[in-house]
């Protein structure tokens, strides 16, 4: 066959190409007897492949295919064969990706969203989409509580026979028994049905709630840092319970991925829970839908009504949400409603401090479909300082059947020790930000004892994360660059730890600031920096260097040191040494 020498045009960056992503195999039509290498192939064959990737000269292994025609043909097979226009010639042979293991391998996760579960989500979008249309599209006025008016009309009745038929169809059985267009005639009873969640009779709530919320350590959702890989490192503590980072249900609502990430799953997490914030219980019904129909794997979804960011509040989720009595209800209801697994709140004990509300209302919320609460030990207007309310927890819980977790500055084994000989109708607890500045408190509490952790152990902790981070993100830069911002994130945390030999008294409470002190080795020393460039110092232990061009700001100023810097870089001040108010209210949901 006539060959055709070709030529790169206009060149590439050989640095650029090294991180481009592999395009889809199925963009390759080649024959089997005439098979084109991948991009991946090239890297190790040479001199010529460099030559092919600088654009000086032709691409290896593309010599038999010419720019304009790029066909193949084989004896057996006098049809010559065309590729897909996108591979022909030059122009895709030149562009190299970096090895397979650069990329992220996702080891053990669970819970993606694209392919199949994607056209699910979609799917039932578009059906409730339909349903609110037929019901006339509005949603109900609202009074001051947030419950809806007594004049508007209740939702249609349902049956469980059309939900158990959705359930079992498959995709393409549900897509043509309801078509997915505005003009159906459907009526609005018919697409309600179609949402009903059959009850679950394998196992009694009670037994469901014994096995998920008695006795149990459960890690906090902390916005950000309660990542995936910080989540595997709490388990390989001794963690019973794991929660998703904050989901914003508007987001997953309007299948924003980056937000369906955060509901990423990993094998070695046992027991998992889904926080999600909501602002009504129309949003939380749709959502409800999608995580139906999604099929993810998780084991219970919480409802976060104690995020105290103003943000979060004024539009209506977090103690926002908690604020509408009536919302609230509505929103556990759907919940409980559209979706088969146990629904949970986390809230805090009221807007203030001096007049605590929760428990006027706490003794409702098993009525409203809810199988657990958390109590967070604080108000609204505390945020994060002072001390949690642990006397008023315990009082919560002796007004409800439910079982009661209990949340706030556990630091340390004699803190779980001591809150459970003094609250006994406390079923477990909680970890937040003690989490965050020693994981290892999990198997503190688990053997009963003070870790006095060396340095190096703490280096291989974080060691262990950046191998997770690679995996979970990707290792080549825009991968390594992510992990490398995320370890900064727990290192503004990590650094407040004081090592149990230096300490004159035990144990380390979690609003305590101790001053400058140095370690006992140079590293730990380097970990007990509040230093930007020391944390970025300690990730280039693990990652290499990150180059002049990398800068980082702590999202959460979780140091709570007061600082008037704008901005913190590799070649910026330090922060503050002086203590303030604690400013991490954006940490924990």
């Amino acid at each position: 066959m006539a060959t055709t020498e070709t030529t790169v045009r206009g060149g590439v960056c050989p640095i650029k190409s090294m991180y481009v992503r592999e395009a889809p195999s199925k963009v390759v039509l080649a024959m089997p007897s005439t098979p084109v290498p991948s991009p991946a192939a090239a890297l190790t064959e040479g001199p010529r492949a460099a030559d092919s990737a600088s654009g000086n000269g032709p691409a290896d292994g593309d010599d038999d295919v010419d720019d304009e025609t790029a066909t193949t043909a084989t004896p057996s097979d006098p049809q010559p064969q065309r590729l897909r226009g996108m591979n022909k010639g030059a122009e895709r042979a030149h562009v190299f990706v970096a090895g397979s293991g650069d990329k992220p391998v996702f080891e053990g996760e669970r819970n993606f969203f694209f392919g199949p579960t994607l056209s699910r989500v979609k799917i039932a979008l578009k059906l409730d989409k339909q349903q609110q249309q037929a019901g006339g599209g509005q949603q109900p006025k609202r009074g001051r509580d947030g419950a809806p008016g007594s004049h508007h009309a209740a939702p249609p009745p349902t049956t469980t026979a059309a939900a158990d038929a959705l359930s079992s169809a498959p995709i393409a059985d549900v897509t043509s028994a309801v078509p997915l267009t505005s003009s159906s005639s459907a009526a609005p009873g018919e697409l309600a049905a179609l949402w009903v969640v059959p009850s679950r009779d394998d196992e009694p709530p009670a037994v469901r709630r014994q096995r998920l919320f008695s006795n149990k350590l459960i890690l906090a959702p902390l916005t950000t840092v309660g990542n995936l890989p910080y989540r595997r490192i709490c388990k390989s503590f001794g963690a019973d319970v794991t929660l998703s980072e904050m989901s914003l249900a508007y987001n997953l609502n309007h299948t924003q991925k980056s937000e369906w990430s955060l509901l990423r799953r990993h094998e070695s997490e046992d027991i998992f829970g889904i926080q999600i914030a909501t602002k009504n219980e129309w949003e939380a019904a749709t959502v409800a839908k999608l995580l139906k129909a999604s099929e993810f794997s998780y084991d219970y979804v919480d409802v976060n009504c104690g995020c105290p960011v103003e943000l979060i509040c004024q539009q209506g989720c977090g103690c926002g949400l908690w604020e509408k009595k009536g919302r609230m209800k509505g929103v556990m209801e759907n919940l409980t409603r559209y979706q088969d697994q146990p629904v949970t709140v986390k809230c805090r004990i009221g807007r203030d401090e001096a007049d605590p509300q929760l428990h006027k209302h706490i003794g409702e919320y098993e009525s409203w479909g809810a199988s657990a609460v958390t109590i967070h030990g604080r108000s609204r207007k505390q945020r994060y300082t002072k001390l949690a309310n642990w006397e008023y927890i315990n009082d919560c819980a002796n007004r409800t059947q439910l079982p009661v977790i209990g949340n706030g500055d556990i630091m340390s084994y004699e803190d779980v020790a001591e809150r459970r000989a003094q609250f006994p109708a406390l079923s477990s607890h909680m970890i937040a930000r003690g989490a965050l500045i020693k994981p290892w408190v999990f198997t503190e509490i688990k053997e009963r004892r003070t870790w006095d952790i060396s340095s190096h152990e703490r280096l291989e902790m974080l060691k262990k994360f950046a191998a997770f981070g690679l995996s979970h993100w990707g290792a080549d830069a825009k991968g390594v660059h992510t992990t490398r911002r995320f370890m900064c994130e727990w290192l503004s945390f990590l650094c407040r730890y004081v090592p149990v030999g230096l300490l004159e008294r035990l144990p380390q409470r979690i609003n305590d600031r101790p001053p400058y002190y140095v370690g006992r080795d140079d590293l730990e020393t380097l970990m007990a920096s509040d230093s930007v460039e020391d944390w970025i110092r300690s990730t280039e232990l693990l990652l290499g260097p990150c180059g002049p061009d990398f800068k980082f700001t702590p999202k959460h100023k979780s140091n709570s040191y007061a600082s008037n810097l704008s901005g913190l870089t590799v070649s910026g001040a330090e922060v503050a040494s002086a203590a303030a108010i604690d400013l991490v209210g954006e940490v924990e949901g």
